[in-house]
C-alpha cells in the first residue's frame, strides 16, 4: 500500500509540473502498440511456469522539459497470458475398482494436460525519456507504472487418449481468479528506444512489479516481470 501512495503523490506533482515545464516546447499527443512477454513465478511451486502473451495499445502524452529531457505518460488497455504450463504423459496405466475393491488394470493411456492464467489491465506507466546524444533517435528511459488488472481467468484442460491417438475424454474448465488478484500493480520501468522518424518510434520495455500478484493464496511469493515492445506515433 505504501507504493500506492506514493506513486498517486509523485502523479500529483508531475501532474501539476509538467504541463508548466511544457508549456514552451509543446504538449505531444499520440497512440502506442505493442506487444508483451511476461514471466509470472511462483515460489515453491510444484511445477515450471511457462513465458506468457499478449498485446497492448492506448493513448501517449509527451511533455519536453529540456531539449533532451522529456516526460512521457501513456492510458493503455492490456490483455496477457500471465504464464502457464503444458504436460505431456505418455503409456500411463489405468485402473478400476470392482464391487469389492479391488483394481482390476484397462490398459495404457495418453495424457495430454495444459493450463493457463491470463487477464486484462488497464496500465498506466509514467516515464522520464533522456535522449543520449543531442539530435540523435536513440533514447533511454525510466520510470513507474500502475496497473489495474481485471477479468483474471485460470484455464485448464485435460485430454485422455488411447496409444494409437483416439480422443476418448475432453475436459475444459475456466474460472475466475479476480478475488485473489491484488487490485493494484505498482511496478518499476526501464527501457530504450529509437525515433525512427519525427513523429514516429520503437521502444522496449522491462517492467518489474514490486507488489505480490496474488494476495489470497498462500505460496510464499507470486511475482510478475515483462518485457513490452511497442511502436508509437506523436501526432
Amino acid at each position: 500500500m505504501r507504493y500506492v501512495i506514493l506513486c498517486c503523490l509523485i502523479f500529483i506533482l508531475i501532474g501539476t509540473q509538467a504541463p508548466i515545464n511544457a508549456s514552451d516546447g509543446g504538449v505531444q499527443f499520440g497512440i502506442r502498440a505493442g506487444t508483451n512477454m511476461n514471466m509470472y513465478s511462483v515460489d515453491d511451486f510444484f511445477y515450471a511456469i511457462d513465458k506468457g502473451y499478449g498485446f497492448d495499445a492506448g493513448l501517449a502524452t509527451k511533455y519536453p522539459l529540456t531539449n533532451r529531457l522529456s516526460l512521457n505518460s501513456e492510458v493503455s488497455f492490456c490483455y496477457r497470458v500471465l504464464g502457464g504450463f503444458k504436460d505431456k504423459e505418455y503409456n500411463v496405466p489405468s485402473y478400476i475398482e470392482d464391487d469389492d475393491g479391488e483394481l482390476i488394470f484397462v490398459g495404457y493411456y495418453n495424457y495430454d494436460i495444459k493450463v493457463s492464467l491470463s487477464e486484462m489491465a488497464i496500465l498506466v506507466p509514467i516515464m522520464v525519456q533522456f535522449t543520449v546524444i543531442e539530435n540523435a533517435p536513440f533514447y533511454v528511459s525510466a520510470g513507474m507504472q500502475l496497473g489495474f488488472p481485471f477479468n483474471n481467468k485460470y484455464k485448464n484442460s485435460y485430454n485422455k487418449y488411447t496409444l494409437e491417438g483416439e480422443i476418448l475424454e475432453e475436459i475444459s474448465h475456466t474460472e475466475s481468479d479476480d478475488g485473489s488478484r491484488s487490485f493494484v500493480d505498482f511496478g518499476i520501468a526501464l527501457g530504450i528506444g529509437c525515433m525512427i522518424m519525427p513523429n514516429l518510434g520503437v521502444d522496449l520495455r522491462f517492467i518489474s512489479n514490486l507488489n505480490r500478484v496474488f494476495d489470497g493464496h498462500d505460496f510464499s511469493k507470486t511475482s510478475l516481470m515483462y518485457f513490452t515492445f511497442g511502436v508509437s506515433y506523436f501526432l
